[in-house]
């Protein structure tokens, strides 16, 4: 019998290590591809993505409920990326362009096309095009863009994560679409 996550939370509460270690299991892909694709460096998304389960391993610990574990836990790693992010540019006044992700790694962040025959070249230049257009977009709008896309987060959903108003999701996401759109054009002429 396959365990909720309400019960696993209860038990990893307890001090149960399999609890969580299940927990992880069921979230670890989709929290590292996050913020692999939200950081664009392996490294830093490595980091980023011990700590956040190093805060989930210690709100557990303290027993406080969760309603929604998914939704917590990409709440957690939406605004631990922020912050980071605001820490590691806090003496710019502007946030310059993440280095390349390594090819190897970029379609981690791209859907996977159809790759057959003829169509892997193609496919292969699409998830580089898509994965270059996600780096030029803004903090805020790879976050919402990959939580929506990718997560399958609503917009109400991800309003309360973010603690943004739902109105401020929408228009970003649509600005954002807009914008990949023009760059896969772009790179596509």
């Amino acid at each position: 019998m396959v365990e909720t996550d309400a019960q696993l939370i209860v038990q990893s509460g307890q001090g149960d290590s399999r609890a969580f270690g299940e927990l992880y299991k069921r979230y670890q892909n989709a929290v590292y591809r996050y913020l692999l694709c939200a950081s664009g460096d392996p490294s830093w998304a490595e980091d980023m993505f011990q700590e956040v389960w190093l805060r989930v391993a210690d709100h557990l610990r303290a027993k406080k409920t969760i309603q929604d574990f998914k939704k917590w836990l990409f709440t957690v790693a939406a605004n631990y990326f922020r912050d980071e992010l605001r820490k590691k540019y806090i003496r710019r006044f502007f946030m310059p362009e993440y280095p390349g992700m390594s090819p190897e790694k970029e379609s981690v962040c791209v859907p996977a096309v159809a790759e057959s025959g003829h169509m892997l070249d193609k496919a292969y230049e699409l998830r580089q095009d898509l994965s270059a257009a996600l780096q030029k977009l803004t903090a805020r709008q790879r976050t919402i863009f990959l939580l929506a896309a990718y997560e399958g987060f609503k917009m109400a959903e991800i309003a309360r994560m973010l603690n943004l108003a739902e109105g401020t999701v929408k228009a970003t996401l649509h600005k954002t679409v807009v914008k990949l759109r023009k760059e896969l054009e772009n790179s596509l002429d």
